[in-house]
């Protein structure tokens, strides 16, 4: 679903309007808001175009082929944004955040991600869910430890995609 969002002082164009597809909704903010959200810099006319997909379930990560990140109730959003966007860099498949009432859309999250909150999948699920499904995938789950008895050279012989666990 595609959405627009402007402020009401500067209306969208005829252009804009017609080229919209069917079914696209359009969100009218007040200029107070738009001012809120952006502060003393210029506010636009027309300040988002979004596709607007279908959030992301647990079930989601059994299709990926590339390890996991899985923070165990995580609490500052901007930690989990820096881990999302170092996930990325690493080729992960996604982050699963697990016990936490976090907003993956928190815009502290997504500002310290550097916006990789929108290309990578970020799950939220309880910690029974998630040891339930992965598990019964057969997969390897790594938790670390600061006294575990395995070194990390010992997770290279570990095959297929793992999940690295890491909490409080």
């Amino acid at each position: 679903m595609l959405r627009v969002f402007y402020t009401d002082d500067q209306p969208l164009g005829s252009a804009l309007k017609q080229a919209l597809p069917r079914g696209a909704t359009v969100h009218e903010l007040s200029r107070r808001t738009g001012k809120k959200l952006f502060g003393t810099g210029r506010v636009s006319r027309t300040f988002a175009v979004a596709e607007v997909k279908a959030a992301p379930v647990l079930a989601d990560v059994v299709g990926l082929r590339r390890d996991l990140v899985v923070l165990e109730a995580p609490g500052i959003s901007g930690n989990v944004g820096a881990v999302i966007r170092t996930a990325v860099a690493f080729g992960v498949g996604g982050v699963v955040l697990l016990d936490t009432e976090l907003d993956p859309y928190d815009r502290r999250l997504i500002r310290a991600s550097r916006g990789h909150v929108f290309s990578l999948l970020v799950v939220r699920a309880t910690t029974a869910a998630f040891l339930d499904l992965w598990t019964r995938q057969g997969r390897p789950l790594l938790v670390t430890d600061p006294h575990a008895a395995h070194a990390a050279e010992d997770v290279r012989a570990l095959r297929g995609p793992l999940a690295l666990a890491f909490g409080s």
